[in-house]
């Protein structure tokens, strides 16, 4: 009966029908003692009618058998409960997920070891484990992927002390707004959306402070107009996975060599209506930095996934740039 005040007022509602479930309540109050009865009926039973139930309690004397009648009848009425009404019958000790965003999720156990992580991505949808797990590295990802095929082997005690471990540790996880910003590729970002020479600037600041931090943000940042110096098996693949208009938005008002690069990884055959679409197509602004943006994930997948360094990308660049603009001066 203990966290189950629903099933508590029904047997208190059957007990209190007649003269006999009356006998059958305060024979059950002085078969638990008058402590035990006034914490488990505190607020089911209204005080008057408790306390004179407590009094009829005290005076009953009821045999072993009776006793035994009285307790088995209740059982038999929890029994009835637990099969009509089962999903009640505990509580969701991982209810405290439904409170949370994806990214606060993946905060909240991102320290925990593989099996804990394995444990928690299997309670979401499918999409939302796989947001996860591309934020891991390669080698966790491999530990949790074994680790959820081994979930059945959890035993129910260990399953509900990391519910109820985890649920303590949400109380103090930070808004969506907070963990939502990933800092490593937000810089990234910035660094490929400045100038060469600020860019250049930024990386050699980075470089002398931190030198691992640097690596970790060079090995994120893709540069879009350093297209044309991607390898072409790469490039060709970016470009064919992603839609030919979304492809087209992004290399509207570029240089020649990003286009002629960009345009050159799709069959001969539709390249000509492409050019076409690229000469009349204006789109704005965000459409173009939305597009843009698709290019980017797509190559920091392929870095993810080691088939590009984009380091070894921005350098080579950075390089073709510099003598491009001692060329010209």
């Amino acid at each position: 009966m203990i966290g189950r005040d629903d099933w508590k007022q029904e047997l208190v509602q059957e007990m209190s029908r007649d003269k006999q479930s009356m006998d059958m309540l305060t024979q059950l109050i002085a078969s638990l003692g008058m402590s035990t009865s006034r914490k488990l009926f505190s607020g089911t039973i209204p005080q008057n009618t408790y306390l004179d139930l407590e009094k009829l309690a005290d005076e009953a004397s009821s045999s072993p058998e009776e006793e035994n009648e009285m307790l088995k009848d209740i059982q038999k009425f929890f029994l009835t409960k637990q099969l009509t009404d089962p999903e009640q019958n505990k509580s969701n000790p991982f209810s405290f997920m439904d409170q949370l965003t994806t990214s606060q999720i993946g905060f909240l156990v991102k320290d925990e070891p593989a099996k804990i992580k394995a444990f928690i991505f299997g309670r979401l949808e499918s999409d939302e484990a796989a947001e996860l797990l591309r934020d891991l590295s390669k080698d966790e990802r491999t530990k949790v992927a074994l680790e959820l095929g081994k979930l059945h082997e959890l035993p129910l005690e260990l399953v509900e002390k990391i519910g109820y471990n985890l649920a303590e540790k949400a109380r103090h996880v930070p808004d969506d707004g907070t963990v939502g910003v990933d800092g490593i590729k937000f810089i990234a970002d910035v660094l490929g959306d400045l100038d060469n020479t600020t860019r250049q600037e930024l990386i050699n600041g980075l470089r002398s402070s931190d030198i691992k931090l640097s690596e970790n943000i060079e090995s994120h940042c893709f540069i879009f107009e350093s297209i044309p110096v991607v390898p072409k098996d790469i490039l060709l693949e970016v470009v064919r996975k992603l839609q030919p208009d979304d492809v087209i938005t992004a290399i509207s008002g570029t240089t020649s060599k990003i286009k002629e690069a960009a345009i050159m990884c799709f069959p001969e055959k539709s390249r000509p209506a492409l050019v076409s679409s690229l000469k009349t197509k204006s789109p704005d602004s965000e459409e173009v930095r939305a597009a843009r943006k698709l290019f980017v994930q797509s190559m920091r997948d392929m870095s993810d996934a080691g088939r590009l360094n984009l380091q070894e990308v921005n350098t080579k660049f950075t390089q073709e740039s510099s003598q491009t603009e001692s060329a010209e001066q």
